[in-house]
């Protein structure tokens, strides 16, 4: 299980339940982070990434 949320959440992830469903896509862009709150929203289990790119 990964401790995240969506506002802290990579921008372009998608981040998922642990039985699949579809919770959000991240809204926070790793060259200009949004200021989140730190908590681990319970729901998520994992993330969907594409490949960075130029990375």
């Amino acid at each position: 299980r990964i401790c995240t949320n969506c506002c802290a959440g990579r921008k372009g992830c998608n981040y998922y339940s642990a039985d699949g469903t579809f919770i959000c896509e991240g809204e926070s862009d790793p060259n200009n982070p949004k200021a989140c709150p730190r908590y681990c929203d319970t729901r998520i289990a994992y993330s969907k990434c594409p490949r960075s790119e130029g990375n």
